[in-house]
């Protein structure tokens, strides 16, 4: 009988402990350029419908972006964004400024770019056209 309950807890150890396997995660960071022009501000949305995951990073005056938490490794389509507009005092005009992207690069499912996120680190280079 102590046989069958040592083997039985083994046996329950063994099965929770291969649940508790983590995905893999990579660190991701980058630049973004449209028509070989540094894009200087806005954000970068990455989407995976496998899944079901997302995130998003600001992009810094010199084009690139780090994330701050690690993606899960996996394929993901990717949206190039305005920066969302600040609110602003009851009275005053919002200042709007011209995103030089084109609106197809806003949505990941009419971008065209999917990444690929391998293990380790991503340094990522997304190239906008016309």
């Amino acid at each position: 009988m102590n046989r069958l309950l040592i083997l039985s807890f083994f046996v329950l150890f063994a099965l929770i402990i291969s649940g508790c396997d983590k995905p893999s995660v990579a660190h991701v960071l980058g630049k973004v350029t449209y028509q070989g022009k540094v894009v200087t501000s806005g954000e970068v949305h990455f989407y995976s419908k496998e899944l079901g995951l997302g995130a998003v990073t600001r992009l810094d005056e010199q084009g690139g972006f780090t994330m701050k938490e690690p993606l899960v490794v996996g394929k993901y389509g990717v949206a190039v964004r305005p920066t969302p507009p600040t609110p602003v005092a009851p009275g005053s005009r919002q200042v709007r400024t011209a995103f030089p992207v084109p609106n197809r690069y806003r949505d990941p499912s009419t971008s065209g770019i999917v990444v690929t996120i391998q293990p380790g680190e991503n340094d990522l280079l997304i190239q906008l056209a016309q």
